[in-house]
């Protein structure tokens, strides 16, 4: 959801009461500086346009999170709106107000495999640019809504509430954004419930039908980079109570798989495992919890082969066709931060290629009318 007011016309309303202020007579301004007015005008503004739709003017946390930030006239302020239990949400904690084509498509691909569930992009950015060619096209289907991931609503309960009002995070230099996603996915799914999917996840078919599962993504972790949980869920509970006592600003994954790991083995040492004792290709079960083989969400891995990950872009092999012919997977992960600087000839055979032409057809044709590689 969105403002539909301006900012251009926030602005103009805003700068119409100084000019009444200047042109009134002298006396009735006789007390009050020309320049305390401008300054009061300028921080009106100002606070107008980072308020969030709980009207708050203080988020600090944005400047924090993303030093770069910066409102244009182009983009919507957009609101903090909770999600519910129904909702399929992607979480974008990269700061830019725009979606690259892979985030586009794949979001695209839950529209297209769940035409009828409610689909939510949460931004940590409190403006977005709507205007942009990718949110057009999603904007375009009726189930999709955009909000902002406010960050003092999020954590606005214990034990999280401290932990980020210190700032804990910010600790975590150079992965500060991927911490916290995890922590506020984590929070989202314990407080509202839903299915959460990341966005490098392309989705080739539809979802499980069943909530609170996540998956297996190698021998010794269990991911909730795609996952689905009941609000209030216990492992979801314990999960946000460790975070600050566990939270490791060294390590890559001390508040995402790890912890989730750990948790399970805890609650069902026999079923859960490190390693796994399990095939690829089985399930994990603990308590009212399914554990999805790796295979079903990660088909391609990024660390077995060096050149497994590879796979996903090699042209001119005829992997696309051979890899759709016999894959059983719900979804395929491109692992951003390791593949983020390949790219794929729209033309090719590619595996990734065939996923988009597949799953997110609008977002492919745009590339392909405009001649860019995905």
């Amino acid at each position: 959801m969105r403002i539909t007011l301006s900012r251009r016309k926030i602005i103009c309303i805003v700068f119409f009461e100084l000019v009444l202020l200047i042109l009134m007579p002298d006396s009735s301004i006789i007390h009050i500086n020309k320049r305390q007015i401008f300054e009061a005008t300028a921080n009106k503004i100002r606070t107008t346009l980072m308020r969030g739709a709980s009207g708050k003017s203080d988020v600090s946390w944005v400047g924090h999170l993303c030093p770069n930030y910066q409102n244009h006239e182009a983009e919507s302020i957009l609101q903090w709106e909770p999600i519910t239990e129904d909702t399929i949400f992607f979480v974008k904690t990269s700061c830019h107000t725009f979606l690259s084509a892979r985030e586009a498509c794949a979001i695209e691909s839950i529209l297209t495999h769940h035409p009828n569930h409610s689909v939510r992009l949460m931004l940590a950015t409190p403006t977005f640019n709507f205007s942009h060619l990718f949110t057009k096209i999603l904007q375009s289907n009726s189930k999709m809504r955009f909000s902002w991931l406010d960050l003092d609503e999020i954590f606005a309960n214990e034990p999280l509430h401290s932990w980020h009002r210190e700032r804990t995070w910010m600790l975590s230099e150079g992965r500060t954004a991927a911490v916290v996603n995890d922590v506020a996915r984590a929070e989202l799914l314990r407080r509202y419930g839903g299915t959460y999917v990341d966005l490098d996840a392309l989705t080739l078919r539809p979802l499980p039908n069943a909530t609170n599962w996540l998956t297996r993504v190698d021998d010794y972790l269990v991911t909730s980079a795609v996952s689905s949980f009941t609000s209030r869920h216990p492992l979801l509970q314990e999960v946000t109570e460790n975070i600050p006592k566990v939270f490791d600003p060294s390590s890559c994954c001390s508040v995402g798989p790890d912890l989730f790991t750990q948790l399970l083995q805890k609650m069902c040492p026999k079923n859960i495992t490190k390693p796994s004792l399990v095939s690829p290709e089985d399930f994990e079960f603990c308590r009212d919890i399914t554990v999805y083989p790796r295979k079903l969400f990660y088909p391609i891995h990024y660390g077995y082969k060096s050149d497994e990950l590879e796979s996903i872009f090699t042209e001119g092999q005829g992997l696309g066709s051979q890899f759709f012919s016999s894959t059983k997977a719900f979804s395929l992960h491109l692992f951003h931060s390791l593949s983020s600087k390949r790219t794929a000839d729209l033309g090719s055979d590619s595996i990734v290629v065939e996923a988009a032409k597949r799953n997110c057809p609008n977002v492919f044709q745009a590339l392909d009318s405009r001649g860019r590689n995905f």
